[in-house]
């Protein structure tokens, strides 16, 4: 190749190389304070993930507005209506200019320029043929699918359809000063139920059975304890006098290493040692195999599941993976960046043995499921720190308790359940009458109807609020959309990062008392 072409070459790549580098830095600086809730594995899950919202009136405009903002990868909006003179007057997305034209390609148009990083797409169309355009079988293709007020019909038949695919489904409703937020998932696993920067789970530094080369480090370090200087000996880390004081114990007990820390104790102003019969308390006793572990076997996903296999081979091998990070503790700068290298080789040595158990069991173990490497390491990380939920299919009737709820449910102060049972029973009215309704016994009878449905017939709600339903009209506020679009964008976002434990059931925002409350699903 001439000099000249090698060195044209050479600097193209440098060029694109530094343009890369420039792109991501602005990417981290743009998403910094979220990157401090969710971590770079959150991140980068969000921004693979592609959601499917289904209504793009206020509610839904919200909810799009938050997940863009946030740095999602795809949105798909999908509306049947074009802009009213009242969409004006309540979604944040569309102007007086707009009015006559598709909702979804204006509340799309106004979401690129928000985030040009965002790829969005507009599905306009009449209701009856919205799916059909979106496509059934494409659903399945999404991370998650948002159904924002749309009729109950639609939202079934979206709702079945996301079931029958395992994707996790969002859907939001609001009637006047009041609203609600369900979630159903059929299997949803949370890789990291605290969030990024949170405490380190002790129960992964395997310090009941210390690895052998923590023990050797601490050995050359430390032992014998009775020759170190005072100073020294008071700044000995508490994971180091553990592992010290477990390691000739096959089966340590917490009161043989208490009383060998307290024999090793110069005098009571050590900290560390304070620290080490603290923490000896709390690693020994609660020593144990991950509860998740378990779970992770019986997982409807079959990467998840081969690697929970593996685990239990590893396990019977070498032990579980330890963490990758350490806690803080009071100790020198130099035994704690000796001690995080230790465990972090260690935790890489684990994952590439873990690596090698998958590879070799792959026939028997993933049944031929392709394990990332991505998964592998987010399941070592946090397999002291995950959460798998599930709920079971969408029905209108499961957050209103299908007869499980308590009567205060319904009919005390709060009384969140009676404001949902309302708003469903608007909702089943509504597509027959699409003028506002003026009749209170309509809408009386169709309550009855659902209460009847809902196995609720000795529910009494109280009249006060039938007025109140009546008089609002399902008319859509922009303050209440604002905060149901919210609530739905959060509990999105942790499905979508896979940090921190969504909601089990449904959310219920009563504007009139500004108050939210969470209707668990109940036990079955």
């Amino acid at each position: 190749m001439p000099a000249h072409c090698k060195a044209t070459r050479d600097g193209a790549l440098r060029m694109r190389l530094s343009v890369d580098e420039a792109a991501q830095r602005a990417l981290q600086e743009r998403y910094d304070r979220q990157l401090r809730l969710w971590g770079e594995r959150g991140q980068c899950q969000l921004q693979r993930a592609r959601m499917l919202v289904v209504g793009a009136s206020a509610i839904g405009a919200e909810l799009l507005k938050s997940v863009v903002l946030s740095g999602i990868g795809h949105c798909t909006v999908a509306d049947a209506a074009r802009v009213r003179p009242e969409d004006v007057g309540s979604n944040f997305l569309v102007s007086e200019a707009d009015v006559g034209l598709w909702r979804a390609e204006v509340v799309c148009e106004a979401l690129r320029e928000m985030n040009a990083a965002v790829s969005v797409e507009a599905v306009v169309g009449e209701p009856a043929q919205l799916l059909e355009r979106v496509g059934a079988a494409s659903i399945a293709t999404y991370s998650l699918v948002a159904v924002a007020r749309q009729p109950r019909s639609l939202v079934q038949q979206v709702a079945d359809v996301c079931w029958e695919h395992d994707v996790p489904l969002v859907v939001l409703q609001s009637h006047g000063l009041v609203g609600y937020v369900t979630l159903v998932v059929r299997e949803h696993i949370v890789m990291d139920v605290a969030g990024s920067g949170s405490a380190v789970p002790l129960a992964s530094l395997q310090l009941a059975r210390p690895f052998t080369e923590v023990v050797q480090f601490c050995r050359d370090h430390y032992w014998p304890l009775e020759q170190l200087d005072d100073d020294a000996h008071a700044h000995v880390p508490w994971l180091a006098l553990l592992v010290l004081a477990v390691e000739d114990e096959p089966q340590p007990s917490v009161e043989t290493v208490l009383r060998r820390l307290e024999r090793w104790r110069r005098h009571n102003s050590e900290p560390n040692f304070t620290e080490a019969l603290l923490m000896a308390k709390r690693v020994l006793r609660g020593a144990s195999d991950p509860p998740m572990l378990l779970t992770l076997e019986r997982c409807r996903s079959r990467p998840v599941e081969a690697v929970a296999r593996a685990l239990r081979t590893l396990q019977a091998k070498r032990g579980l993976p330890v963490s990758r990070a350490i806690p803080e503790m009071h100790c020198d700068t130099a035994s704690f960046v000796g001690l995080q290298e230790v465990y972090r080789q260690r935790a890489a040595e684990d994952v590439a043995a873990l690596r090698e158990v998958l590879a070799a069991d792959a026939e028997t173990a993933t049944g031929g499921a392709c394990v990332d490497d991505p998964l592998l390491q987010a399941i070592c990380d946090n397999l002291y720190n995950m959460a798998c939920m599930r709920t079971g299919p969408y029905r209108p009737e499961s957050g209103c308790g299908a007869g499980k709820r308590r009567a205060d449910d319904f009919e005390g102060e709060d009384g969140a359940a009676s404001w949902l049972v309302l708003m469903h029973a608007y909702d089943a009215i509504r597509e027959k009458h699409r003028a506002p309704l003026e009749d209170a016994t309509v809408l009386e009878a169709a309550l009855q109807r659902v209460l009847q449905q809902f196995d609720l017939a000795k529910v009494h709600i109280r009249p006060a609020r039938i007025q109140e339903t009546l008089r609002a009209a399902a008319v859509e506020l922009h303050p209440v959309a604002a905060v149901v679009g919210a609530i739905g964008a959060q509990e999105a976002l942790k499905v979508l990062t896979q940090c921190f434990v969504p909601i089990d059931g449904t959310v219920v925002y009563d504007g009139y008392a500004c108050r939210a409350t969470v209707l668990s699903n109940p036990p079955e």
